[in-house]
């Protein structure tokens, strides 16, 4: 598609500049505008920049949404006054694909352990992150992409918990609340 504002002695064409640009005559052009991709980083936008590390918005979204539902934030004081902080989730064997498919999404972290289910229940299959690294990728994952529902008032403190975990050097005793 060709547009020429009379009067103006602007012609706009329509299609991918490098294949429009081949068939002007050199020294033609004064200007050329596009509509660049996505992606790309130019414009030092957080939407503007992929980096094949980013994680996949959607799945992300996607996690912190199951995440609300199903996670389990934990904090553990340990008699020796030391603690310890443990993000798990807990599905049917079944859904072993699931806790897989997630634990792949961020990088391999954590364990995915099966177990068997009491009386009537299915037997189960649990993810459990247990690490200072893994917890803190947790920690980056759920600020990226938060959690909407009341596990958010599980999360915070939690999160609270992890950074304080994370900094601590090996022998360092806790002296925060014994009931985060």
């Amino acid at each position: 598609m060709s547009i020429h504002f009379q009067g103006h002695g602007v012609t706009l064409h329509h299609g991918d500049c490098l294949d429009v640009l081949r068939t002007l005559p050199d020294a033609s052009v004064d200007s050329v505008v596009t509509d660049p991709p996505y992606s790309i980083g130019f414009m030092g936008r957080t939407w503007d920049s992929h980096d094949s590390s980013n994680e996949d918005a959607a799945f992300a979204y996607w996690f912190s949404g199951f995440s609300d539902g199903e996670g389990c934030f934990r904090v553990q004081r340990h008699e020796r006054g030391s603690f310890t902080c443990t993000f798990s989730i807990k599905v049917r064997r079944d859904e072993r694909g699931t806790l897989e498919r997630i634990q792949r999404f961020l990088g391999g972290i954590g364990t995915i352990r099966d177990g068997e289910g009491s009386g009537n229940a299915h037997p189960q299959t649990m993810w459990a992150v247990q690490d200072k690294e893994g917890c803190k990728r947790l920690v980056q994952h759920f600020d990226k992409y938060p959690l909407q529902a009341k596990k958010r008032l599980d999360y915070d403190p939690w999160a609270q918990a992890v950074l304080e975990w994370h900094n601590m050097k090996r022998g360092n005793r806790w002296h925060g609340a014994s009931d985060w």
